[in-house]
């Protein structure tokens, strides 16, 4: 007989494999439906949406943290360079706020929340506005009493807030391109012919 340990070993490898199946069988659903990843269409450099996304040139934004975010939109936007004649151009400005949420059970340090915010435009080569909306990024660190450490927190937690900040946008622009552009619309119908008698009138 199967002690308590095996019995539930194998009906773990069960539900594993019957998750496997259904997993399997969900892929083949959606892919015969039409639906495609449209994060493994911005990883892969020859894509449609990888190369519209190559002709996107990041404006520069302010102070340091704004560099980071640049950098990081750069590094998951361009995979073969920056463009020479940008097609579009992406503005950001970002933002934060810091709030002490309260003392920690060590009494000796304080955990701060810190909020990040991005707004970003979208714009064509006329300048034109076609895709805009808010980024947001929340974590925390702790407060020490060693100015270093505290210093070594607040800046990893800045930076993790920027990268998801970049990957959302990044994301978001890509959902953009994915999606097909709308079909022009209908001219408008000509204006009714003016009827031509058939014969002339004659004067009375």
């Amino acid at each position: 007989m199967m002690d308590r340990g095996q019995q539930t070993t194998k009906n773990r490898r069960r539900q594993h494999s019957a998750l496997c199946l259904l997993s399997c069988v969900l892929c083949l659903l959606l892919s015969g439906c039409g639906f495609h990843s449209v994060y493994a269409s911005h990883d892969s450099s020859d894509s449609p949406v990888a190369m519209q996304l190559q002709q996107v040139a990041v404006d520069g934004i302010p102070d340091r943290p704004g560099q980071i975010l640049r950098n990081a939109l750069i590094d998951r936007m361009y995979g073969k360079g920056r463009p020479a004649q940008p097609l579009y151009h992406l503005k950001v400005t970002e933002h934060s706020n810091e709030t002490d949420v309260g003392v920690l059970a060590n009494a000796v340090s304080t955990l701060a929340e810190l909020d990040t915010y991005a707004d970003y435009v979208l714009t064509d080569a006329h300048g034109a506005v076609i895709l805009k909306g808010t980024a947001h990024s929340q974590t925390s660190y702790s407060r020490l009493n060693d100015q270093y450490a505290e210093l070594v927190g607040h800046d990893s937690a800045v930076e993790r807030t920027l990268h998801e900040i970049s990957e959302q946008i990044v994301n978001r622009v890509s959902l953009y391109f994915a999606e097909p552009s709308p079909a022009p619309p209908a001219p408008p119908p000509p204006p009714p012919a003016t009827p031509v008698p058939l014969y002339p009138s004659s004067p009375l």
